[in-house]
C-alpha cells in the first residue's frame, strides 16, 4: 500500500503504543481524540497509569437511573414496567430493596402486553416496604407470597380486565387483610375504560366502598376531565337515592382524611356538609366545579363557613389555574400521562 494512503485509523496497535510511549499524559489524552481506535490502545494498562492515585473505591449496593428524556412523554415507562421482571432478577442483593414500583400507563388501556410476576422473586425482597404492580399480574397466588414481606404500602393500578385473569376472591382478600392490619392500600383505575361500566360518577359504587370500608377508608379521588364531562352535572346522578354519597361517605368512614373531586359540578350545600362531618380531621378537601345558582354573596358564606369547619383557609380551586388534563379544553394524550404519572409518583412517595 502506498505510504500516501495509510489511513490513521488503521494503524497497528503496536506502532500505537510506541507512539504514546513518547507523549506526556495530557498529550496522549489529546492525540486520543483522533478516533475510537486510538481511543482503545490509550486505556491499555501499560500506557494509562494513575501515579498519583491513592485510593478508590466504588459504591456498589445502589444505583441511579437518569433516563435522558422525559419518559413520560416518549411512552416509555410501559416499556420499562414490561422489562421489570429481568431487572428485578438482576439484582445481586435483591434484600435491600426497599420500594418496587412496577405499576405503569398503557398507552393503549385496550391492548397491551402483560408478563407474569415470579412470586420467588418478590420474596427475596425480604426488606420490601412498597410494592406497586398492575392488576394484571396479580393473583391470589402472589398475595399470599407476599405475606411474609414486611409492606406497608401497596398500589394496585387497573387498566383493562384481561377475560382470562383468574380474578381475586373474597377469602384471598380476607386473608390478604389479617396478615397486613395496617398497610396502606392503593387501588388506581386509570383510563380503565372497559374496567368500569360507568364511566361517570358511580354513585353505587361510592355506596359500596362506604359501607364495606367504613373503618379503613382514608383517601377517595375521582378525577375526570371538566372538557369530557361539560355538560354533566354531578347533583342529576344522585336524583335516584336523594342524598350525595360523599356525604354518606364522609359520615360512615370514621378515618377518612382526603377527598378529591375533579371534573363534576358540586352542590355547595354538600361541600359544608363534608366538612361539618369530618370537621378538622379532613386534611384535605379539594374541589374545582361547584354549582354557581348561588349569588355570590352566599358562596362567600359557604366558603367562610367551610374554611371555619375544616380550621383552615380553604377554597375551590380556579380550573383557569389547574393542569390542563383538567380543564374544559382537549389536550393530547401525552399531557394527561403526565398528570396522572405525577399522581401515580405521589401515592408511592407521600
Amino acid at each position: 500500500m502506498n505510504r500516501n494512503s495509510q489511513k490513521w485509523g488503521e494503524l497497528p496497535t503496536l506502532v500505537l503504543g510506541q507512539i504514546y510511549e513518547y507523549l506526556e499524559p495530557r498529550n496522549r489524552l489529546n492525540a486520543s481524540l483522533a478516533c475510537k481506535h486510538w481511543r482503545s490502545v490509550l486505556f491499555q494498562k501499560r500506557i494509562a497509569r494513575c501515579d498519583n492515585l491513592q485510593g478508590l473505591r466504588f459504591q456498589t449496593n445502589s444505583v441511579g437511573l437518569v433516563p435522558p428524556g422525559d419518559i413520560s412523554e416518549e411512552s416509555a415507562i410501559e416499556a420499562l414496567t414490561f422489562y421489570g421482571l429481568d431487572l428485578l432478577k438482576a439484582l445481586s442483593r435483591p434484600q435491600e430493596l426497599k420500594a418496587l414500583t412496577l405499576a405503569s400507563i398503557k398507552y393503549d388501556p385496550s391492548h397491551y402486553p402483560m408478563f407474569s410476576m415470579e412470586n420467588t422473586l418478590l420474596q427475596k425482597c425480604s426488606t420490601l416496604q412498597v410494592l406497586s404492580l398492575d392488576y394484571d399480574t396479580l393473583t391470589e397466588e402472589l398475595l399470599h407470597a407476599i405475606e411474609i414481606l414486611p409492606l406497608k404500602k401497596f398500589l394496585i393500578s387497573v387498566h383493562g380486565l384481561d377475560r382470562h385473569h383468574r380474578g381475586i376472591s373474597e377469602r384471598a382478600w380476607s386473608e390478604f387483610s389479617a396478615n397486613f392490619n395496617n398497610i396502606e392500600l392503593i387501588v388506581s383505575l386509570i383510563y380503565a375504560f372497559e374496567a368500569v361500566e360507568v364511566l361517570q360518577m358511580n354513585v353505587e359504587a361510592l355506596e359500596w366502598m362506604s359501607i364495606n370500608n367504613n373503618n379503613t377508608l382514608k383517601s377517595i379521588q375521582w378525577i375526570d376531565s371538566a372538557y369530557k364531562h361539560s355538560d354533566k352535572n354531578i347533583m342529576d346522578l344522585f336524583l335516584r337515592s336523594g342524598q350525595d354519597p360523599f356525604v354518606m361517605m364522609s359520615w360512615r368512614c370514621k378515618n377518612l382524611e382526603e377527598i378529591v373531586i375533579h371534573g363534576y359540578v358540586l352542590d355547595p350545600h354538600n361541600i359544608v356538609g363534608i366538612s361539618r362531618l369530618r370537621g378538622r380531621t379532613l386534611k384535605r378537601l379539594e374541589v374545582s366545579m361547584i354549582d354557581s345558582t348561588p349569588t355570590e354573596a352566599s358562596m362567600d358564606s359557604f366558603i367562610e363557613e367551610i374554611n371555619t369547619l375544616l380550621g383552615q383557609k380553604w377554597e375551590p380551586l380556579n380550573l383557569n389555574n389547574v393542569h390542563p388534563a383538567l380543564g374544559y379544553l382537549p389536550v393530547p394524550d401525552d399531557v394527561r400521562d403526565e398528570y396522572v404519572f405525577d399522581l401515580m409518583r405521589r401515592d408511592i412517595s407521600n
